[in-house]
């Protein structure tokens, strides 16, 4: 039986940003909306720019911030979650 890949997320294009210190100022052209995200959303954010799986995500996390990967794992995701709820990452078919 074939299973499914998982899926890719990739940040979403219909933004603008800035970088100020450690932190990403996202505004969402479609809703208004400002975002301001911490170094672990900006460090998602950035590595999204091409599409990612969450566990390519969490082992980035994890060596960009010399973290264990299993201590991290639900915090990434729930950080990711938030991330595709207010739509500043979006879910693209695998290849």
């Amino acid at each position: 039986m074939k299973t499914n890949p998982p899926p890719k997320l990739k940040s979403s294009e219909a933004i603008s940003c800035k970088h100020i210190l450690d932190e990403m100022v996202i505004l969402q052209h479609s809703t208004g909306d400002y975002w301001s995200l911490n170094a672990t959303g900006t460090a998602i954010w950035k590595f999204c720019k091409e599409p990612k799986t969450e566990n390519e995500i969490i082992r980035f996390i994890s060596d960009e911030f010399k973290v264990d990967p299993q201590s991290i794992q639900k915090n990434i995701s729930d950080h990711i979650q938030l991330l595709l709820g207010h739509k500043l990452l979006n879910t693209v078919s695998p290849t």
